[in-house]
């Protein structure tokens, strides 16, 4: 028992004594030198500094994902930054159709300091191609837009109900030591920590630099970060990482580090952040869960447009949300399709011939839609029978009972049965739906369905015909245009938002879509994503 304890202390001692090591590394001048990175940009107007106190310290992180994936890190910074009484100066969200994905500090690094619109579009208006542009394609410029947290949040509930101090970073892309919001207090790179445990070996990762991710036995471990381990090394070897490293960071550790400003990489992995089980923890993660930093309700445009949908749609607790995201599925069709041809050439002698792509000549990624046709007629069909049959699996109970029995006689049952096979006209058509459901079976499922490739099921019925077969009450944000409903420009008389090549209702989509699923009677996602995870919280 003695040496059990023994070895656990020392193994304990161990995991702490690298951890300090690597504190000591990356606050040092030569972690990732800060210079090469961010270019000097000018002072920001002086109502973007903030009053800070002598004692404060601050912490940031590099957002990456969709709209749901950095909410998810939004919550974890909240979490750590009331663990560490740190101020927590969050960056803006990104909306749009070009997320930028998970990668390696140093690279995800990259990927935020260029995403200036007004350098972007100066390099991609004189066909000057630089390092921002290598990052941020000129071809992407108006896919994506940046705004801030309070645009859909109310944030003074943090600081109010929990203490947690929140500076917006509204202006410039510029972290630690060049940091946008701090440049009053003209912070040094001593004062800046790195910390990413998803990226960097001596966080903790039993990772050797020298023969990348392999695992090693304890002694050349410790050789590797205490011999012969260089920091330039590790940077180096972090950017070939293809998924994140596992290692944990506790709440001691987290209290330990005593720079003023704390730069976190990726805090998607909430798992990888350690923090106490006290009673202000269990206080915020209750209040994430029910009123605080749920419902992206603040903004008056987003708000509008889900209201008038969910009352087309007759109203809360009526309909259902799908949100199908086609693209992840027909990725996962063609890896299917591609891995049992290789095999069937395998087992028949032959060359394998490559049949699906990914990418251009010019390695531009296909779109969802280019994906998507690289099946035939009948490969969709399968594919779209599969998703059904997930659907009903995962539908309530009831729902999936009512919609597998016959109609009963009704507006409803006419309308179809008058159709002979064509769509009814699609107005009637929801009118007989929610009279059905509310008279007559008060378990009919009516579904409102968004996907990432076309906007009109019913003039592709080799892809969506066994969805409307099996479902006939869905209807989609095409319908809601054309009925007037809401009008296609709604979104691009709002102020700030007066660039005439970025489609603005494209951007906010995705807010009005959780309004509409938060009024809904469930919320089914195919493959399920960080939204399901998130509408499930509210």
């Amino acid at each position: 028992m003695r040496n059990t304890l023994r070895i656990t202390s020392v193994v304990a001692l161990f995991v702490t004594a690298t951890f300090l090591f690597t504190h000591f590394l990356y606050k040092s001048n030569n972690s990732i030198p800060q210079g090469e990175a961010v270019s000097p940009a000018p002072a920001p107007p002086s109502s973007n500094y903030k009053t800070s106190t002598v004692d404060e310290k601050f912490m940031s992180f590099f957002p990456h994902g969709d709209f749901a994936t950095q909410h998810e890190a939004v919550r974890n910074a909240f979490r750590i930054a009331l663990e560490t009484n740190r101020t927590l100066i969050l960056p803006q969200v990104r909306l749009g159709t070009k997320d930028i994905p998970w990668a390696p500090y140093p690279i995800l690094q990259k990927y935020y300091e260029s995403q200036d619109k007004e350098s972007l579009k100066a390099s991609c208006l004189s066909n000057t191609p630089n390092w921002r542009t290598e990052y941020q394609p000129c071809r992407d410029l108006n896919q994506w837009i940046e705004l801030p947290w309070s645009t859909f949040f109310d944030l003074e509930a943090l600081k109010t109900q929990f203490g947690i101090r929140v500076y917006e970073r509204t202006w410039g892309h510029g972290w630690g030591a060049e940091e946008s919001m701090l440049a009053h207090l003209q912070l040094s790179s001593r004062d800046v920590v790195i910390v990413d445990p998803n990226s960097f070996p001596s966080n903790g990762s039993n990772w050797d630099v020298q023969d990348k991710q392999k695992v090693v036995d304890g002694s050349k471990w410790f050789s590797s970060l205490f011999g012969g381990g260089k920091v330039e090394d590790e940077t180096e070897a972090s950017k070939k990482l293809v998924s994140p490293l596992k290692m944990l960071v506790t709440a001691d550790q987290l209290l330990q580090l005593d720079e003023r400003y704390i730069q976190f990489g990726s805090l998607v992995f909430g798992l990888r952040f350690q923090t106490s089980t006290s009673k202000k923890q269990s206080a915020l993660q209750k209040g994430l869960r029910s009123t605080v930093f749920t419902s992206p309700n603040k903004f008056r445009e987003t708000n509008l447009a889900a209201q008038k949908i969910t009352a087309k749609m007759g109203g809360a607790n009526i309909y259902n949300v799908i949100h199908m995201n086609l693209e992840a599925v027909t990725k996962t069709e063609l890896a299917n399709q591609r891995s049992m041809m290789m095999e069937n050439a395998e087992i028949d002698g032959t060359t394998y011939v490559e049949h699906f792509k990914e990418k251009h000549a010019d390695e531009t990624p296909y779109s969802p839609l280019e994906l998507l046709q690289q099946m035939d007629r009948q490969t969709q069909t399968e594919l779209m029978v599969s998703l059904v049959r997930e659907l009903t699996g995962d539908m309530p109970i009831h729902q999936a009972l009512s919609a597998a029995m016959p109609f009963q006689e009704s507006a409803l049952k006419n309308l179809l049965s008058q159709s002979f096979g064509a769509a009814p006209e699609r107005s009637r058509l929801l009118s007989a739906c929610i009279q059905y459901r509310k008279d007559i079976d008060t378990r009919y499922p009516i579904y409102y369905m968004t996907n990432d490739v076309y906007s009109d099921l019913h003039t592709h019925p080799e892809l969506f015909g066994p969805l409307l077969e099996s479902f006939p009450c869905i209807f989609t944000p095409n319908d809601m245009y054309n009925w007037g409903v809401i009008k296609r420009d709604w979104a691009t008389k709002m102020s700030g938002l007066n660039d005439p090549d970025v489609d603005y209702e494209d951007m906010l989509s995705p807010i009005v879509e959780i309004l509409i699923a938060r009024k809904g009677y469930s919320f089914f996602e195919v493959p399920s994503t960080k939204l399901t995870r998130l509408l499930s919280w509210q």
